[in-house]
């Protein structure tokens, strides 16, 4: 009976440790404004770069994987978990911090003249600088509280060059110890050309979460622990102030049983000129 405990034992580590050691994919949500695709799928090569002098770009990693557009030219692009090709690491071993990246991914279909194919980029991820100019804070809610929202006034009065967010809180799930559940998001901003919306890059350190990029968006994005998400981080933005709106979560049933926000939740915010 022992022995049968400690192989239990034994199994649940292994696959504990698998886990750990699964590579943590991209979920890319984006929009191909001049394609005249739709509701289709098709091949494409997906790269990533570091940025470096002189115009000249370093493969970080590259794969083949499945692009599908969706009517509205909304897409779905799930990066590192197609196949590998080339590149020196997989996609979890990138060092985001240490440089700036781009993603591009280009249209494989040989039959066509390639002008005819798709081919889109844009920055992933951009570096950090420290600034003694930057802007921090903190922003905390009281113990019951699990929504709100945030104005936080520009001292630059100008459009920030990036906007860094470490969102905390807790979520009621009676499978987990003491029926606390922490939740854990990093959210990077940047504004896009119009100015109006910007690019946000999601890391995520909450189990059974993928990490997140939003193309030109209007949210910072969406909080989950599974597939579904029960809450969305939005904001305004001005050469004023930055707004954010931390929405009412909703409850969510997985296998069975209820979950639900249990406050308070914290921001620590950067934001650098």
């Amino acid at each position: 009976m022992i022995q049968k405990q400690v192989f239990i034992i034994y199994f649940v580590f292994a696959l504990a440790l698998v886990n750990v050691l699964q590579a943590q994919p991209i979920l890319i949500h984006g929009k191909l404004k001049a394609s005249n695709k739709k509701d289709t799928a098709f091949p494409v090569s997906v790269r990533i770069v570091k940025v470096v002098q002189n115009d000249v770009n370093a493969l970080v990693y590259q794969e083949l994987n499945t692009l599908s557009i969706k009517d509205s030219g909304r897409y779905d692009l799930l990066v590192g978990k197609g196949k590998q090709i080339s590149g020196f690491n997989s996609i979890d071993s990138i060092i985001w911090n240490l440089d700036e990246y781009l993603i591009e991914f280009e249209e494989l279909n040989f039959k066509k003249k390639i002008e005819n194919g798709i081919k889109h980029s844009f920055v992933l991820r951009k570096q950090s600088y420290p600034n003694p100019e930057n802007q921090e804070g903190i922003v905390e809610a009281d113990v019951s509280n699990t929504h709100g929202n945030i104005e936080i006034p520009l001292s630059k009065k100008k459009l920030p060059k990036k906007i860094t967010i470490d969102f905390t809180s807790s979520y009621i799930n009676i499978l987990y110890p003491g029926g606390r559940y922490p939740i854990f998001r990093h959210y990077e901003w940047y504004p896009s050309q119009d100015g109006k919306t910007g690019n946000c890059f999601m890391l995520t350190y909450s189990e059974k979460t993928t990490h997140e990029f939003w193309e030109e968006s209007k949210k910072f994005g969406d909080i989950r622990i599974h597939d579904k998400p029960f809450q969305s981080m939005e904001y305004k933005i001005n050469q004023d102030r930055l707004q954010i709106f931390l929405t009412k979560p909703e409850e969510d049933r997985y296998l069975s049983e209820t979950y639900a926000m249990k406050g308070p939740w914290k921001i620590i915010y950067l934001i650098e000129w």
